[in-house]
């Protein structure tokens, strides 16, 4: 029987880059790089909207990066700590900060082969 999962897994395969662009651009794995927070903790340590951190923080679970505790603070997984953390010297947040400005609108124009 025909499934589309695959196909809508490949549909939004734009998101989780752009999603984890935009935690890198707010300083939430920099922020929780100190211990556990609330959205509202992250939101005091960086200045970003509690609604757009609500968000975006949720997602990353989704995307193991992050985990959340039954009090509802997050936390970073053993990879977002190790790799999404800009004072770590296995950071690879630089590469993918420019996912939005650089690298996306490089494929845009694939269609016009």
């Amino acid at each position: 029987m025909p499934n589309p999962q695959n196909l809508m897994k490949w549909a939004w395969g734009y998101a989780p880059p752009l999603i984890i662009e935009a935690a890198i651009r707010n300083r939430v794995f920099d922020a929780l790089d100190q211990g556990p927070k609330t959205v509202a903790d992250t939101s005091a340590a960086t200045g970003a909207s509690q609604r757009g951190l609500a968000n975006i923080m949720n997602a990353l679970i989704g995307l193991e990066l992050l985990t959340r505790d039954s009090a509802g603070r997050y936390a970073l997984t053993e990879d977002s700590a190790a790799f999404l953390v800009s004072s770590k010297p296995g950071y690879l947040g630089g590469m993918i900060r420019h996912t939005s400005t650089d690298l996306i609108p490089r494929w845009l124009d694939l269609a016009e082969v």
